[in-house]
């Protein structure tokens, strides 16, 4: 696997309590923003939320798509939308500290397994997952057996937005899923369950 060491930390002039997501859930998106990610899926998430001023969408970071998904987002008039440009990795925990839902997006072309490193990110965060991915991919079963949030595998955007509405309307739930997303992070990514699972590999095989 894959791990992330507790973060480094450092403070953030994102201010989400001002603004247009203040009083807000949510949504955010943390890296980069191409066409590997399939990133429209998100943006027409953000757009059937419109009129719902209990939710809303942070982008943050860089990559080909942005400037095109930004003027996306200033033709439809979706004031519940923030882009932020790419800031310090150690900024990257107060960011998360003030949302509530952590969005992982991959092009459902994809034909391999891909575990986004933004993943780790988020289970470090307590942020629970919403995640569009390519069909096939293992990081299904993961959220799906973890209980960590929710998935869908494929172009399916109406059941990305009940999902969202599901994660968005229910605080209890995010609490458990955050309360198992560092659980997770613990258990499977941290560098010292790493270091573990190497050693073990190494040891000599004990035949009967």
């Amino acid at each position: 696997n894959n791990w992330l060491s507790e973060p480094d930390r450092a403070p953030t002039t994102v201010n989400l309590s001002v603004g247009p997501l203040a009083g807000r859930t949510i949504f955010v998106y943390t890296g980069n923003m191409g066409a590997a990610q399939g990133m429209d899926c998100l943006i027409e998430l953000a757009a059937s939320f419109k009129d719902n001023h209990n939710v809303g969408f942070l982008f943050v970071g860089r990559g080909s798509d942005v400037a095109r998904l930004r003027a996306v987002v200033a033709s439809q008039g979706l004031s519940n939308v923030v882009f932020i440009d790419e800031v310090d990795s150690i900024e990257i925990p107060a960011i998360l500290d003030q949302c509530h839902i952590g969005m992982i997006a991959l092009d459902p072309r994809h034909t391999t397994h891909n575990i986004p490193g933004k993943l780790l990110t988020y289970l470090r965060a307590g942020l629970p997952v919403l995640a569009r991915i390519n069909p096939g991919n293992d990081l299904e079963g993961l959220i799906n057996l973890e209980r960590i949030g929710r998935v869908v595998a494929g172009n399916e955007n109406t059941r990305l937005t009940a999902l969202a509405r599901e994660l968005a309307d229910d605080s209890g739930l995010r609490k458990e899923m955050g309360e198992r997303c560092r659980a997770l992070a613990d258990r499977q990514f941290s560098s010292a369950s790493v270091v573990h699972q190497i050693v073990a590999r190494l040891q000599p095989q004990q035949h009967g």
